[in-house]
């Protein structure tokens, strides 16, 4: 995924991440011009940043998991409301090759894309290696993204947003 001519964006993206490791943002960011869109990001990557830094309360952590889509809806809700942004995305999950368990293996990532009106979860288990299943959950938020924004704005914004991002494939 990649963005292009993004001169024309009317959107502001924020993401907070953890499973990426802030691949999201590098894909972003690598486009001269992204910070007329993107106002940054933070990688959780570690549960303690998850609770003391993002404010995610611990009982949920502990009744849920962090590899979770309610600990992923509960960071990008966040960010959308810190940052005034009109989209936020938010990843956890174990891209392996280790650190799976038997009810969460390797593979398994959550992910939340919220809008101002809208939350939407995910939990999808990847079978490839670290960088191929950190791949792969990239795209699947910038496909979800695009497709809901098509979805539910007139043909100004969808034009505006496919002069903004292009699969690779």
């Amino acid at each position: 995924i990649c963005l292009r001519d993004i001169s024309y964006a009317v959107f502001c993206l924020k993401k907070k991440k953890s499973c990426t490791g802030g691949n999201i943002a590098k894909m972003i960011t690598s486009v001269a011009g992204s910070s007329s869109i993107f106002k940054g990001s933070i990688v959780a990557y570690n549960e303690d940043v998850k609770s003391d830094i993002l404010g995610i309360n611990q009982s949920l952590i502990k009744k849920y998991g962090v590899v979770s889509e309610e600990i992923t809806t509960q960071m990008a809700l966040m960010s959308l409301n810190t940052f005034g942004t009109d989209f936020a995305i938010a990843t956890s999950g174990i891209a392996g090759p280790s650190g799976g368990t038997l009810e969460k293996p390797v593979g398994t990532i959550c992910y939340s894309i919220v809008s101002k009106k809208e939350i939407f979860s995910f939990t999808k288990k990847y079978d490839g290696d670290r960088q191929t299943n950190i791949s792969r959950v990239t795209d699947d938020c910038f496909r979800f993204l695009i497709s809901e924004i098509e979805n539910k704005s007139n043909l100004v914004w969808i034009i505006r947003i496919y002069t903004i991002f292009a699969t690779q494939i």
